[in-house]
């Protein structure tokens, strides 16, 4: 990609995504991951995530398909753990991001948003398909707990920061910090946006530094 693309792109960084909060971008696998702190309900964080682009990659919202993948995830999440203060009620007052499983479509059909593949198939009570990874609410291994679709409207998925209920006695979490939990889209929540690809280092480097510029630009703005 020559220079002038380079500085297109950095154009259109900044015009789309001026209010964007970045905190943190790495790479795994052969792909590429950001983290934002904007608050958007799971619709709205789906539709930024598809506005993004790198190395010609459109972004989503992240879909999980190993151990490792969720393990490289929760531990930048974890590293940037103070950035993150939004909780969720029908979540059992938990902190979470959102990733791009969803059953939004068809209730207890669990999908990822970006390539349609159906990982999960019912609710608490249901299986796995195709032995395809799965992470819900299971901290005694007994589980899982969730999908439990409570209030009937819980139809998107997110990484818990936290165990829930929050205020549940020792042993009686449904859920552990790490493990996914479904809640309603309704929720405003971080997101993890994902690519296919992972930039050049030129662009790596513009990109990191389009996202520094923007981040002080904002912290001046509220000031």
């Amino acid at each position: 990609m020559r220079l002038f693309n380079y500085i297109a792109l950095f154009h259109l960084f900044l015009a789309s995504h001026l209010q964007a909060i970045l905190v943190a971008t790495f790479t795994h696998g052969g792909h590429t991951y950001e983290i934002y702190n904007d608050l958007r309900n799971w619709n709205n964080a789906r539709s930024d995530a598809q506005g993004r682009m790198i190395h010609g990659q459109q972004g989503y919202l992240v879909e999980i398909g190993s151990q490792a993948e969720n393990d490289a995830i929760f531990s930048q999440l974890s590293t940037n753990n103070s950035s993150f203060t939004q909780t969720a009620n029908d979540g059992g007052g938990a902190r979470y991001v959102w990733t791009g499983a969803n059953d939004i479509a068809n209730e207890g059909t669990w999908v990822w948003d970006s390539s349609g593949t159906q990982f999960w198939n019912g609710d608490d009570f249901g299986n796995a398909v195709g032995g395809r990874y799965n992470n819900w609410g299971n901290p005694d291994g007994f589980g899982p707990y969730e999908p439990d679709n409570f209030n009937g409207n819980q139809d998107a998925a997110a990484i818990a920061l936290d165990g829930w209920p929050i205020a549940a006695p020792p042993g009686n979490e449904l859920g552990s910090a790490g493990q996914w939990n479904d809640i309603a889209t309704s929720n405003t929540m971080p997101y993890v946006v994902e690519y296919n690809a992972v930039p050049e280092p030129a662009a790596y480097a513009l990109l990191l530094g389009a996202a520094g510029l923007v981040f002080i630009m904002v912290r001046r703005r509220r000031k």
